[in-house]
């Protein structure tokens, strides 16, 4: 059985993006290009897994992290010229 997983990340700034375990990694964030401060490996291969008292194993969820602020985002969507043909 071959590995599965998803890696997540924080940068210096708080922003957070998470990435296919195998996904070659440039380390740095999507939103801002800062290098990554903080890494969480997340084991799915046999999904979330339980210790001896019900709780879920730290390596097989995602991280519970708290929440410092907000930043105001504005996204912009491309739009395409259609073709011609010719």
């Amino acid at each position: 059985m071959s590995y599965e997983g998803t890696d997540e990340y924080l940068c210096p700034k708080g922003h957070y993006w998470t990435e296919d375990c195998w996904t070659e990694h440039d380390q740095c964030c999507p939103y801002c290009g800062e290098k990554k401060v903080w890494t969480h490996h997340i084991n799915e291969t046999n999904g979330v897994q339980f210790d001896r008292n019900g709780t879920p194993m730290e390596e097989t969820v995602h991280a519970n992290l708290e929440v410092i602020g907000k930043e105001e985002v504005i996204y912009y969507r491309p739009l395409y010229k259609i073709p011609t043909k010719g």
